[in-house]
């Protein structure tokens, strides 16, 4: 169990919870994945500029075509960790969004 009853109890009240470090052994592999999507944007990665504010740039749907992506929502505890705090048995991904 990654969670304790009072996480799970803090989240049930507030709809939001802070965990550190569960994806720390994780940043480099997603920051590749990333930097996949920013060499090859899918359909819908979108450039947001004002070259006077800087950079903003989204994209998703991606998990399935980036292997960094996929592998860390399989193999992280994140899907556990979330099933823990909203009490399911099962978690379904609609999609993961970056910004």
């Amino acid at each position: 169990m990654f969670l304790n009853d009072e996480q799970i109890k803090y989240y049930q009240t507030n709809g939001v919870i802070i965990i550190k470090d569960v994806f720390k052994d994780w940043i480099e592999t997603l920051r590749k994945g990333f930097q996949k999507v920013l060499d090859k944007p899918s359909k819908h990665g979108r450039e947001n500029v004002d070259l006077k504010n800087g950079r903003f740039f989204e994209d998703y749907c991606n998990w399935e075509r980036i292997d960094e992506f996929r592998d860390c929502i399989f193999n992280s505890s994140g899907a556990k960790i979330v099933a823990e705090a909203t009490k399911s048995k099962s978690i379904r991904i609609f999609h993961e969004h970056i910004f």
